[in-house]
């Protein structure tokens, strides 16, 4: 998937995929990108994999006015296949002005990869900060850029990763429908007691 898109393998990845840019971050992301590109020294400076359905020529206009043309690379609408794109990244990240959850955060960590989201998405509370992931207030450029800085150090991102697979793991769907289920049999047997003392 990396040769597809000319990424060497031993580049940062930073992979962002959404049907909403404006609401999912990318603006800001782009700018953190920037940031992180000029105040760190890297042997090869992260790029930017953008997959799903946006205003993509006002996201290439901002990458190109910030020095980024080659560092982001939109990638389109993936139905098939997306799987690939978050075992080719090291890491996740989405910066929501609202999501109620956001399934694409628990995908990230089940391939095993740190997640950076904002603190107004409903799956920041599978991340345990500084564990597996950062959560960050998604207006300030300086902190998300530290955040992606942290997060691709290799040794950060390899035991961070493996938390959140571990993390992802606890909350599969099956594990997720049978703590359900559980809950639903509690309260049918208090409503059946309660039912029975009257």
């Amino acid at each position: 998937m990396r040769e597809q898109f000319g990424l060497d393998e031993d580049e940062p990845v930073i992979l962002f995929v959404g049907m909403n840019f404006e609401l999912k971050g990318l603006s800001r992301i782009i700018e953190a990108l920037h940031v992180v590109t000029s105040k760190y020294r890297w042997q090869k400076p992260p790029r930017l994999l953008v997959l799903g359905k946006g205003d993509r020529r006002k996201f290439t206009k901002q990458a190109v006015d910030l020095g980024l043309a080659d560092a982001v690379i939109f990638a389109g609408v993936w139905k098939n296949g997306v799987e690939k794109a978050y075992m080719a990244a090291d890491l996740f990240i989405m910066l929501s002005d609202f999501d109620t959850f956001g399934m694409v955060v628990l995908e990230a960590m089940a391939a095993g990869i740190p997640v950076l989201v904002s603190d107004r998405v409903g799956a920041k509370d599978l991340i345990a900060e500084g564990e597996n992931g950062v959560i960050v207030n998604r207006q300030d450029v300086a902190a998300i850029a530290a955040g992606i800085h942290i997060l691709l150090q290799p040794e950060a991102q390899h035991s961070m990763g493996q938390r959140a697979r571990i993390v992802a793991e606890a909350n599969s769907w099956d594990s997720v429908s049978s703590r359900l289920g559980d809950i639903y049999q509690k309260l049918l047997s208090e409503l059946v007691l309660n039912e029975s003392v009257r």
